[in-house]
């Protein structure tokens, strides 16, 4: 058993989709696949996995060109899971703590870049916080 699986290949019951319905079409990219696969277990269904298959995803190809916008697209996804299974409590706990890894990970690429951009703006890395 498992929490979820990635998205990439995925076998679904027509019967637990007819169920649970879609996918989210909020979550634009990232979390997606989580929340279907959460939505199933609460309703009773099982994710499972098949350690013995082997399924080859290029990981990163779609972001590669636009990380800014993917990292921010990364967080606005886990905060919107957060929000949307756990309530304002925990999601701000998460917010804080994807802005303090954001913050450390800026500084140590600071350190060894004299000077260097950060990842994200202020704006963006704010409104991917959902504030």
């Amino acid at each position: 058993m498992a929490d979820y699986v990635v998205g990439a290949c995925m076998l679904i019951r027509t019967k637990a989709m007819r169920e649970i319905g879609l996918m989210d079409e909020g979550f634009f990219m990232y979390a997606e696949e989580t929340d279907w696969c959460y939505r199933f277990r609460q309703a009773g269904w099982s994710v499972a996995y098949v350690p013995q298959a082997v399924i080859v995803h290029l990981g990163g190809g779609s972001t590669q060109q636009v990380r800014a916008p993917m990292l921010a697209e990364l967080y606005r996804s886990r905060v919107r899971f957060f929000r949307k299974h756990y309530g304002r409590l925990p999601t701000f706990g998460l917010q804080g703590l994807l802005l303090t890894m954001h913050l450390s990970k800026l500084a140590r690429g600071m350190l060894r870049r004299k000077g260097g951009t950060p990842p994200l703006s202020w704006g963006l890395l704010l409104r991917a916080m959902g504030w």
